[in-house]
């Protein structure tokens, strides 16, 4: 995990007496924290006084050689991550991306060994990628983008096989239309696979057909405008598809309602960051 995890007692941690040494106890945290969890945290222990009352606040720094986990409960089983305002241990797949993240290794960047790459799937991407581009993109293009590996640059990369429709997990994005502003009833529901630009144009398709057109008129002009942008809801699908978490089977779920869009993906925030940070960004929003 990216940080420590919260402090337990079912860990064994020290009981602390009604009249307890300050400094004394600030040591004894810091010792438990030391022989608790691996590898080595980096934390810091402030006294504040809050309505007369001493507390010890306990912060924890991001590190980098993740997972950080229970020594004695081992990482499988002693690695933990906050989901939304949970605590829970990580399974597999948080726990191999957490792993890549302590190599500084990107799994999108790791071989994928069950494709066979042919001269069809770098056809269909040049294709592909340069009509988006607007411009030619070739081969030589794609290795720069770490989409193929290998000493001749002819292996794939989870990253290709993702790309082209063909990664052995189900990334999909699944579309629905609900009726009024309850997860219950819906109107329409879509299930998109295949190469995963064409998924993210089709889920987008999809929420312009679901959503209501306010017309302006200027004089003579009639202007046709989406009750909500449509720039803001394609980039908005394109970071749920880019920045899932592809070693879980999960789906990207775009959900319409009467009166918002919502999607999701699977996966936790990167490293550290909270949703309250995330949307305090001055870029949020």
């Amino acid at each position: 995990m990216a940080r420590a995890a919260p402090w337990n007692t079912r860990w064994n941690c020290p009981k602390i007496p009604k009249k307890a040494d300050l400094f004394e106890l600030k040591d004894s945290i810091a010792d438990k924290i030391s022989q608790m969890c691996v590898p080595q945290i980096m934390f810091d222990i402030t006294a504040e006084i809050v309505e007369g009352a001493q507390l010890l606040i306990v912060q924890v720094f991001p590190g980098m050689a993740t997972p950080y986990y229970i020594k004695s409960q081992g990482k499988e089983n002693g690695t933990y991550i906050r989901l939304g305002a949970t605590t829970r241990n990580a399974d597999l797949a948080a726990l191999s991306e957490l792993e890549n993240r302590g190599r500084n290794v990107s799994y999108d960047e790791l071989p994928y060994r069950s494709l066979k790459v042919t001269d069809a799937d770098i056809a269909f991407l040049c294709k592909d990628f340069s009509k988006r581009a607007k411009r030619k993109i070739t081969k030589a293009d794609l290795e720069n983008l770490h989409l193929l590996t290998g000493r001749s640059h002819d292996k794939a990369t989870n990253a290709l096989a993702i790309l082209l429709g063909k990664h052995e997990y189900t990334s999909r994005i699944q579309c629905a239309r609900f009726r009024g502003t309850m997860r219950a009833d819906f109107l329409d529901k879509k299930d998109y696979n295949g190469p995963l630009c064409k998924q993210i144009d089709d889920s987008y398709k999809f929420v312009l057909n679901h959503l209501n057109m306010a017309i302006e008129i200027n004089g003579v002009v009639h202007d046709e405008k989406y009750e909500l942008p449509p720039k803001a809801i394609r980039e908005l699908i394109i970071n749920a598809a880019i920045h899932r978490n592809y070693q879980m089977s999960s789906s990207v779920q775009v959900a319409v309602y009467d009166d918002r869009v919502e999607i999701s993906s699977p996966g936790t925030l990167y490293g550290t960051l909270t949703l309250e940070e995330a949307l305090s960004s001055p870029h949020s929003g």
